[in-house]
C-alpha cells in the first residue's frame, strides 16, 4: 500500500530548467506593473504636451491680436520704421521664434526679423492671404517645428498686409523635457514601489502552495497523520483541506489494507490449525472401505468431519456442521470436536455409546456457546466384528443406507447441541443401530451438500443427491464423494459454494 501511494504523491523536488511559480508569478506582475506604469505615463506626457501646447498656442493667439491691433495704423500709414520696431519688439516674447509684416501680395516686407532670402520667409510667402480674423499654419523648417500665427488687415474687402507671429515648440519641447525626467522619477518610484508590494504578495500567495506541496511530499513518504489546517476560505483552502481529507482516507485505507492483512493472515493460520484437526489418513476398519470429502465455503469452515478408533476395537466417525460460517463458526466447531475428544479420553469404564456421549457433549456446549448457536451432528459407532452400527444425531441430515436395491433414509430423533438443556435434549435424542449386507454402504454429509444453488438459485436438493448416490452405488467408497462432488460442480457451474461440503462415505466389502 506505502509503495502504491508514494506512486501516487510522488513529487518532483526540483523541476530542472523550469521557472519555478514563485518566479513565474513575480515576472508576470512585474511586466504587467511596467505595462501599466509606461502607459500611465505615456497618457500623462500626451496630456501635459496637449495642455501645454494648447495654452501657449492661445497665448501666441492674444498676442498676434495684441501686435495687430496696435500697429494697424502703422500698416495702413506704411511706416515701415515703427512696423520694423514693433516686430523687433515682439520676438523678445518667449517661444516668438520670428514676426514678420508682408504686403498685400506678400512679395515684399513691410518688416521682419528674417532674412529676406531665407527659405522659412519664402514658406511664409506661400501661405495664402486670410480675409478672416486670424489663421495659423504648420511649417515644415529643418531646424525645427513652427506654427505660423497670422492675421490680415483688410478695409472694404481689400487686405492691405498681414501680420506674422511664429510659435517655436523649443520651449515646448523644453517643458515636455523636464517634464518627462519628473514622470520618469515618479515613475521608477511608483514602480519600485509596485515591485515590492507585488513580491510580498507574490511570497505571501506562493507559500501555502509551498506548503501544500511540502504536505504532499511528506504524504509521499508516508506520513500520513500529518494535517495542514489552513484556516483560509478560497480555493487554496479548499485545495488544503481537500488534501487533508485524502490523507484521512489513505490513512484510512491503509489501516483497512494492514487490519486486511492482518485477518488474512490469522484466517490462514486458522485453516491451517483447521485442516490439522481433520484426520490425516483415514483408519483401516477390517472389512470396510471409506471414502471422505471435505471443502470450505470460506477460509475456515464450521464443518468437521473425524474418523478414529474407540476402545473394544470399535471406531467412531462423526460428521457436524455448526450454525454460521467463518471464523466464529470455525473456532466454535474447533471447540466441539475438542471437547468430544477430551469425553472420549475421560472414559474410563464401560464405553457409552453414541448417545450418552452426545448427551454429554451437549452440557458442556450449552453452557459455552452463545445463544442461537448450535451444532447438528451424527456419530455413528462402527463395529466391525459384529457389523454393527450405533447412530445418534443431533439435529443432522438424515443417513443415508445404499446399496443394489436402492438408497434409503435413517433418521434418528433429536436436537441440535447447545440449543436445549439436557433436561429436554437427552429424553429427546434417540439411538438407532444398523447392519450392513456385503456391497451396501452409508453415506453421511453436510446441508450444504443439498442446499447449493446454481446460477438461477434453483437447489441441488434432496432427491437429486439420492438419484445420484443411487447410480454410485457400484462404485467404491472413496469414489463415491468425488463423484458426487463432480455432479455438484457441474450443477452450481463456475460460481462458488454458498455453504461447506462435507461427506462420508462407508461402504461393505
Amino acid at each position: 500500500m506505502k509503495g502504491k501511494i508514494d506512486k501516487i504523491l510522488e513529487l518532483p523536488q526540483q523541476t530542472v530548467g523550469r521557472p519555478s511559480l514563485r518566479i513565474k508569478a513575480i515576472l508576470f506582475v512585474a511586466i504587467l506593473v511596467i505595462l501599466v506604469v509606461l502607459i500611465n505615463s505615456a497618457f500623462f506626457l500626451l496630456q501635459e504636451r496637449k495642455a501645454l501646447r494648447g495654452e501657449k498656442e492661445l497665448r501666441a493667439a492674444a498676442i498676434l491680436e495684441n501686435f495687430a491691433e496696435s500697429n494697424r495704423e502703422a500698416l495702413i500709414l506704411k511706416d515701415h520704421i515703427t512696423l520694423e520696431t514693433a516686430v523687433h519688439r515682439v520676438i523678445r516674447n518667449e517661444d516668438i521664434a520670428y514676426a514678420l509684416i508682408t504686403t498685400a501680395k506678400k512679395d515684399e516686407y513691410f518688416a521682419t526679423t528674417l532674412n529676406n532670402g531665407d527659405q522659412l520667409a519664402e514658406q511664409i510667402k506661400k501661405i495664402p492671404v486670410s480675409t478672416s480674423q486670424s489663421s495659423r499654419q504648420a511649417l515644415n523648417w529643418e531646424k525645427e517645428n513652427l506654427i505660423d500665427f497670422n492675421q490680415s488687415l483688410v478695409i472694404q474687402n481689400k487686405p492691405l498686409g498681414t501680420f506674422h507671429l511664429g510659435l517655436s515648440e523649443k520651449g515646448l519641447n523644453g517643458v515636455l523635457k523636464t517634464a518627462r525626467n519628473k514622470t520618469f522619477l515618479i515613475s521608477l518610484f511608483l514602480l519600485l514601489i509596485f515591485l515590492s508590494l507585488s513580491l510580498l504578495l507574490v511570497t505571501l500567495s506562493i507559500r501555502p502552495i509551498e506548503q501544500i506541496t511540502e504536505h504532499a511530499r511528506n504524504l509521499g513518504r508516508g506520513h500520513l497523520k500529518n494535517r495542514l489546517n489552513l484556516q483560509r476560505s478560497d480555493e487554496i483552502g479548499e485545495l488544503a483541506r481537500t488534501l487533508d481529507q485524502m490523507a484521512e482516507e489513505i490513512q484510512a485505507a491503509e489501516n483497512n489494507l494492514v487490519e486486511q492483512e492482518r485477518m488474512k493472515r490469522e484466517l490462514e493460520i486458522a485453516r491451517q490449525m483447521q485442516r490439522e484437526l481433520l484426520p490425516a489418513s483415514l483408519p483401516a476398519i477390517p472389512n470396510f472401505s471409506l471414502g471422505c470429502f471435505y471443502q470450505p465455503a470460506y477460509e475456515v469452515s464450521g464443518d468437521f468431519y473425524d474418523l478414529f478408533p474407540l476402545r473394544d476395537g470399535k471406531y467412531g466417525v462423526i460428521v457436524a456442521d455448526v450454525a454460521g460460517k467463518g471464523l466464529k463458526a470455525a473456532w466454535i466447531a474447533s471447540i466441539t470436536r475438542t471437547t468430544l475428544k477430551t469425553i472420549l479420553e475421560m472414559e474410563t469404564g464401560e464405553s457409552r455409546g453414541p448417545r450418552e456421549l452426545l448427551i454429554s457433549l451437549n452440557r458442556f456446549l450449552k453452557r459455552d456457546l452463545e445463544r442461537e448457536l448450535f451444532v447438528t451432528l451424527a456419530f455413528l459407532v462402527i463395529d466391525p466384528a459384529r457389523n454393527e452400527f450405533t447412530l445418534a444425531s443431533a439435529g443432522h441430515p438424515d443417513l443415508l443406507h445404499f446399496g443394489p436395491y436402492g438408497v434409503r433414509s435413517i433418521s434418528s430423533r433429536g436436537p441440535a447441541l447447545g440449543a436445549i438443556d439436557d433436561q429436554i435434549f437427552a429424553p429427546a435424542l434417540e439411538e438407532k443401530k444398523i447392519s450392513l449386507k456385503p456391497g451396501e454402504g452409508l453415506f453421511l454429509y453436510t446441508d450444504g451438500l443439498t442446499e447449493a444453488r446454481d446460477q438461477k438459485g434453483k437447489e441441488f436438493g434432496q432427491e437429486r443427491l439420492t438419484e445420484l448416490l443411487a447410480k454410485s452405488a457400484g462404485s467404491g467408497a472413496a469414489e463415491i464423494p468425488n463423484l458426487l462432488i463432480a455432479e455438484l460442480q457441474n450443477f452450481c457451474g463456475p460460481k462458488d459454494f454458498d455453504d461447506d461440503v462435507t461427506m462420508v462415505a462407508i461402504k461393505r466389502a
